[in-house]
């Protein structure tokens, strides 16, 4: 199979560089000036490019998110791309899984021996070396060799997850190995799924772009827009979300954050449309009003001011199906006849966001929000994204989207304390699989809005804020029964919390006795001398 140029990036305006490999003499120093040139140019070039290689589109998270909890940033079982390579020994234990699958993955072909694809594949990718350092803000300090094997192995292993998880083209592309690939088993772990989806943790989508075209041209054709919508779609249903992203993310992350945003853009005939809103004038609106931009009323003061806080349609009707003893035994029923891509509901519905929150007439729609061990990792990874988009001020409306970070606001706002959590679990708006104590949601949630940059604007939602402050229909005087009765729960919680930590009882009980003790004390000062 000939290594055929890029000819469907002809649009690109980076589409005659790299052309040749570049080699690494230290003994020619016009060498390292060329390569220094070609990179440099590299990132002038591809700053605004509307495609999926953009300069600095691999950001780090920023230092006030981290310091809130680092942890959240940080991959558990699989690392991806240079930033965490050779980090963590735990982290090693995954790079023989990524060889295994890579090794099936050019097994997948047998018109050319396995050899023969991975010269080519890794000609290509040695190619690349100057784009995909672009891609990334902090220093890449490796040679290009080395880039280029992580590149390899990474793009390799993240193509094997994505054919893997589609059974259609896991049989189409059936694999000469003799070995069976274990790509099946790693798209089942939710660890490595989030971990595919840290901000850090991220290589071009152009690397998977490039070895579909070598190893298989004719099932993801030569045609740009086609050969891109498969490889989206394929990514976005290993994530669990629907076939819809920006045609141009660069990476994993930003795919999946577009189908979040999916109302922030449309696509017509394959290119990337903005779809532009009334925005400014209201922001213009919310200045000149001076409107704090803030939840001031939490979920039990809502209902007391007569707002109904429900589910979406779509949400209530699948609740009331997975709680009918017939609907469950549909679901397990279609979950052994159908394939993976038509089923599993519950587990699909558990690992995505929905953070579509309306509000209108007095009805607040919340969909279903699932807490799962990988919940806080991916929401404060798609927060940490918005915050590079708003640092870099893109300027497509779609870039700047905040709606996660708008919706950790509106969650920390929601929730006050331990009854609200409640009310929103009664609602089966909020689904813990953590069996966490609602203390500890609230916690929870106020740990994931922590460190966020409140001007990240969302436009509806500032609005929607605005009307849930100002809204009351309710009759005063049961609204204010209400009220009271929230915030006396609200204040004998907060008691039983200082109480019932580290010393307080005792040191309040010692107090306490304390006091007649000293009453006793000074009392024969102030009684009347009998003495003759």
């Amino acid at each position: 199979m000939a290594n055929e140029p890029d000819k469907d990036m002809a649009n690109e305006p980076d589409k005659d560089m790299a052309t040749e490999p570049n080699k690494d003499t230290a003994s020619e120093p016009n060498q390292d000036v060329k390569r220094w040139n070609h990179s440099v140019y590299e990132s002038i070039i591809s700053v605004d490019s509307p495609y999926y290689l953009k300069t600095c589109s691999i950001s780090i998270v920023p230092e006030r998110l981290k310091e809130c909890n680092e942890d959240a940033y940080m991959p558990k079982v699989v690392s991806i791309g240079p930033r965490f390579r050779g980090t963590r020994e735990d982290l090693l234990l995954m790079e023989k899984i990524k060889l295994q699958c890579m090794s099936s993955l050019l097994h997948r072909s047998n018109d050319m021996q396995a050899q023969d694809y991975f010269e080519k594949c890794s000609d290509v990718i040695l190619e690349l070396d100057e784009k995909v350092r672009a891609c990334y803000v902090n220093v890449i300090k490796l040679t290009k060799y080395e880039l280029a094997n992580i590149m390899l192995v990474d793009g390799c292993f993240l193509l094997e997850l994505l054919i893997s998880n589609d059974l259609k083209l896991n049989h189409e592309l059936k694999s000469s190995s003799k070995y069976p690939s274990p790509g099946p088993e790693v798209v089942k772990d939710e660890e490595v799924l989030s971990d595919l989806l840290l901000l850090e943790n991220q290589i071009p989508l152009r690397i998977l772009h490039k070895l579909t075209q070598i190893l298989f041209p004719n099932e993801f054709t030569k045609d740009h827009v086609q050969r891109v919508t498969r490889i989206n779609d394929l990514a976005l249903s290993l994530f669990g979300y629907t076939h819809f992203g920006n045609p141009g993310a660069p990476h994993f992350i930003e795919l999946v954050h577009s189908s979040i945003n999916k109302e922030a853009i449309k696509i017509e005939d394959g290119q990337e449309v903005v779809k532009i809103e009334e925005t400014q004038q209201y922001l213009s609106h919310v200045v000149k009003s001076h409107v704090e931009v803030k939840l001031k009323c939490c979920a039990t003061r809502l209902k007391a001011a007569g707002v109904t806080i429900t589910l979406p349609d779509r949400d209530r009707r699948l609740v009331n199906l997975q709680g009918n003893c017939f609907g469950r035994m549909l679901i397990r029923l279609g979950n052994m006849l159908v394939n993976r891509e038509a089923n599993m509901l519950e587990t699909v519905e558990m690992t995505k966001f929905d953070f579509d929150i309306k509000f209108n007439n007095g009805k607040l729609e919340i969909p279903q929000l699932h807490i799962t061990g990988t919940t806080q990792a991916k929401w404060r990874n798609f927060i940490a994204l918005e915050h590079h988009k708003k640092k870099w001020k893109s300027t497509a409306a779609y870039d700047y989207s905040g709606k996660c970070t708008w919706s950790a606001l509106f969650f920390d706002g929601l929730i006050c304390c331990g009854a609200d959590v409640q009310l929103l679990k009664d609602k089966n708006i909020i689904v813990d699989h953590l069996k966490m104590s609602n203390k500890k949601l609230d916690n929870y949630f106020g740990t994931i809005s922590r460190g966020v940059d409140h001007e990240i604007v969302d436009s509806s939602y500032i609005k929607i804020f605005n009307d849930l402050n100002n809204y009351s229909r309710a009759n005063f005087f049961i609204r204010i029964c209400k009220i009271w009765w929230h915030d006396f729960r609200f204040r004998a919680e907060q008691f039983v919390e200082f109480m019932g930590s580290g010393y307080n009882f005792a040191a309040i009980l010692l107090s306490l006795l304390a006091i007649p003790q000293t009453i006793y004390a000074i009392l024969p000062y102030y009684r009347p001398s009998h003495a003759h």
